[in-house]
């Protein structure tokens, strides 16, 4: 089943924002660190940042909220639509369906 990315966003946002503002606070404590440049901050808050969303984070949210990603409100579960049914169960369907006005073609 397809995983919604819409709701793998809102996923992902809601894992790295509080963990990336609480890095960046207690980055911001150290005055060492305080006094380098951006791009030096922003180089160890991302080597803080990815491995905790790859390794704790969106293996856990991922787990805990699969039903939720891979469900599709506004799609009926019944019956898979022509264009999920194979090739050859597509053309018996429009053989079959189509078959009668063949018939009545020729009867004419």
């Amino acid at each position: 089943m397809k995983i919604n990315k819409w709701k793998m966003a809102l996923l992902v946002w809601s894992a790295m924002f509080p963990f990336s503002t609480i890095i960046s606070y207690g980055l911001a404590q150290f005055p060492f660190i305080a006094q380098w440049p951006l791009i030096a901050r922003t180089f160890c808050l991302t080597c803080l940042l990815v491995p905790y969303m790859v390794c704790l984070a969106l293996p856990f949210l991922t787990r805990r909220f699969q039903k939720w990603l891979q469900h599709e409100p506004h799609q009926p579960h019944t019956h898979p639509s022509i264009s999920e049914q194979p090739v050859s169960a597509q053309t018996d369907e429009v053989q079959s369906e189509t078959s009668h006005i063949v018939r009545q073609q020729y009867a004419l």
